[in-house]
């Protein structure tokens, strides 16, 4: 089954995409093509809405990135921003979600990120949403948020959106530390005992992954789920490492005695090692070749390394489809629909590990769970009226 259901609105993965993409390095260009140096107007283009979160210009467009291609992704965008109206303002919203697909540009002609206060005042803002899986959601962006510059716009290491005064009375997720680890079967593998990730969430991916409620009475299922247990079966020489980048990666791993909490994955150089040892792990994915390569670099006595940047700009790109607009179907997700090889979860882990808003599991369930096909409804998205205007 090939990632672009046609069931599965394109530009809808393609954000599930990009939030988890940007939790990885990915240090290669799309199409090899420089940017560096190059800024384009916001105005009267297809992105002209984006000015709303407080700068004018982007980096230049990569030729792949189509008239067509960029309509497709502004109407997307759009309709990403307005989910956020019933907790957030429009400027806020904007800055933050604008700034993963079209980034300000700096008169360096670089990429500006967003402060990470400002990902912080959406955090607070909204942490009180109750719509189904929100939460699952707003610890994806917690994580990417997690590299930002923890700067105020007046150092020009970031920027902030039109009138932004944070709200110093409240605390944000972003400041809440380490959480306990009690997804049993990660737990038990013992490299570590914290995770970025809430314990409400971690309840969820519990209720995705062995179809029962953590915590209703029954004896909580102590080992990973059977498509992990069956690929560290057929690959012995990596059956350890195989699911260390599951847990990683699900569960992004947080080191109290390391300090404040990073965004971290599987270091490359572990992944590297299954590459070497267990090469068929990879072998019948179409992003085996580039994997390790979106992984955080380094060497860990525990084997996870921190990532300090987001991806580059318009990398996501690659792995965009045109074209694939039909409505989702509204069926919840399966477990009998769990990809029974290594390609649907390798390919979810290579794009793991989400940054953005810009996200960490999302993919991961697309293809473990009902192989493509993903009800926006599941994840709490529902259509509203527009927004134009600060609430």
């Amino acid at each position: 089954m090939p990632v672009h259901s046609p069931a599965l609105p394109g530009c809808f993965l393609i954000k599930i995409i990009v939030l988890l993409i940007c939790s990885l390095s990915i240090l290669t260009v799309v199409c090899d093509e420089s940017i560096e140096g190059k800024c384009v107007s916001l105005a009267n283009g297809h992105f002209d809405f984006c000015t709303k979160g407080g700068y004018n210009s982007t980096l230049s467009f990569p030729k792949v990135f189509t008239a067509k291609r960029q309509a497709e992704v502004a109407g997307f965008l759009t309709f990403m921003i307005e989910e956020w109206r019933n907790c957030s303002t429009l400027s806020l919203v904007t800055a933050m979600e604008c700034s993963f697909f079209v980034p300000k540009c700096s008169s360096k002609g670089t990429r500006v990120y967003p402060c990470r206060r400002v990902c912080g005042e959406l955090l607070k803002q909204c942490q009180n949403d109750t719509s189904d899986y929100r939460e699952l959601y707003m610890d994806l962006l917690l994580a990417s948020c997690l590299i930002l510059p923890n700067e105020t716009a007046s150092s020009e290491k970031c920027f902030e959106p039109p009138g932004f005064t944070p709200n110093n009375n409240i605390s944000s997720p972003l400041d809440r530390g380490c959480q306990n680890l009690i997804f049993p079967a990660c737990k038990n593998l013992g490299f570590y005992n914290h995770t970025i990730f809430a314990e409400s969430v971690q309840k969820k991916f519990y209720k995705i992954f062995h179809n029962k409620t953590y915590g209703d009475g029954q004896d909580l299922d102590q080992d990973f789920p059977f498509f992990v247990r069956m690929q560290a079966a057929k690959f012995p020489d990596c059956s350890t490492d195989i699911k260390k980048l599951f847990c990683g990666d699900l569960f992004p791993p947080c080191f109290p005695e390391e300090g404040s909490p990073k965004l971290k994955t599987l270091c490359r150089s572990v992944c590297d090692d299954i590459q070497r040892k267990c090469p068929d792990f990879f072998s019948d994915n179409f992003m085996g070749a580039e994997i390790c390569a979106f992984l955080a670099p380094g060497n860990t006595s525990h084997g996870f390394c921190d990532h300090t940047d987001w991806p580059e700009p318009f990398s996501w790109l690659r792995y965009y489809k045109e074209d694939r607009f039909t409505e989702p179907s509204t069926e919840p997700p399966s477990v009998e629909h769990i990809d029974e090889g290594p390609k649907g979860w390798v390919v979810a882990v290579a794009v793991l590990t989400t940054l953005i808003i810009v996200a960490l599991g999302l993919a991961a369930l697309i293809w473990w769970k009902w192989r493509g096909v993903t009800p926006a409804s599941w994840l709490g998205y529902k259509r509203q009226q527009d927004f134009t205007t600060e609430e």
